[in-house]
Order: C-alpha cells, then sequence, then structure tokens
C-alpha cells in the first residue's frame, strides 16, 4: 500500500517487469494521466513515470507484474466497466486482466451482504486484497485494506455479512 499526502511526488523512475496498480482512494497521477478512485493501471515492462497527486491518494501497488515487452499499457475504471453474475447469488466479478497464454487472471468482485461462496480450489494459488467491507473464510476475518495470499493447491469458502468488494489474482503463483 502507498499513500500519497495531498501535494506529494515521487522522482521519475522505471518499472522493470511492469507493475499493477489499483487506486482504492484518492485520484493517482503521472505526466501521462490522471487515475481516480477505483482505476485499475497496467504498466508494462520498461515504463518509466514521475508519479505525484495533487489532493492525496491510497495505492495498492504491485511490483514486477506485468513482465514482458509484447504486454500494452492497460487501464480499466472500475466504476463505469460493465460488471458480470457469476452464478453465484450476490457475487459480481469485473475482470480486470486475462492472459492468453497461462492461467492468470485479475478480477474484482463486488459481494453483496450475506452473500456466501461455496468451498472452491485455487490450483495456481490466489492473492486477496479487501479495498471496501469485509470479508471472511474458515481462515479468519479480512477488513477493508487488507491483503492476503493462498498457496498452491489451497481451498476455501468465503462470505461477507456486510458486503465487500475483492481483489482477486489467480494463476500466477505456480
Amino acid at each position: 500500500m502507498v499513500r500519497f499526502d495531498p501535494g506529494a511526488k515521487f522522482p521519475e523512475h522505471g518499472h522493470p517487469e511492469g507493475e499493477e496498480i489499483l487506486v482504492p482512494g484518492g485520484t493517482f497521477s503521472d505526466e501521462y494521466d490522471d487515475f481516480p478512485k477505483g482505476t485499475f493501471v497496467l504498466n508494462p515492462d520498461g515504463t518509466r513515470h514521475t508519479s505525484y497527486s495533487k489532493g492525496g491518494c491510497l495505492l495498492l501497488v504491485k511490483l514486477r507484474q506485468y513482465p514482458g515487452t509484447e504486454r500494452k499499457h492497460m487501464c480499466v475504471d472500475t466504476l463505469s466497466a460493465p460488471w458480470r453474475e457469476t452464478g453465484i447469488a450476490g457475487n459480481r466479478q469485473l475482470i480486470l486482466y486475462e492472459s492468453d497464454h497461462d492461467a492468470e487472471q485479475i478480477s474484482l468482485y463486488r459481494m453483496a451482504s450475506g452473500c456466501e461462496v461455496p468451498e472452491h480450489t485455487h490450483p495456481d494459488g490466489e492473492e486477496l486484497f479487501v479495498p471496501e467491507g469485509g470479508l471472511e473464510d474458515q481462515n479468519g476475518r479480512y477488513k477493508k485494506g487488507c491483503w492476503g495470499r493462498n498457496p498452491v493447491g489451497s481451498h476455501h469458502w468465503a462470505k461477507s455479512e456486510s458486503g465487500c468488494l475483492v481483489y482477486a489474482k489467480l494463476g500466477h503463483l505456480s
């Protein structure tokens, strides 16, 4: 997690093997664009930028997450993009990234109050981040701001009593 105070700047820097950014609050900027709350960004291998925030922001930043010089910059406005039903009552999904050559997938899940996801397996592991609300499974409770990693072959059920937003990255740990 990175917090930019209002007016904070970070000097020009590079991103070998790319970077992944989710903006849960405020507006993040660089010399190319402004990225308000709800924006998801993938910067490809070799990207350079000078980052700042006029009014302050909070970011989930994952470095070395988008390797390969053939990849393109991606930006998704999660507040206006179309979400899809998952087949589980009260659970919707927004796919942010899918790979054509491996099992990697990055999604947001919006779970309504009382939503329960049955037990499922993650053959290639899973990373989770909770930007809003709260989530629980057999391993514990995860409040807003929690991040966790489940290993290759892990399995769990999930539920949210009050509703939540969950970032999930799958298929990249094997």
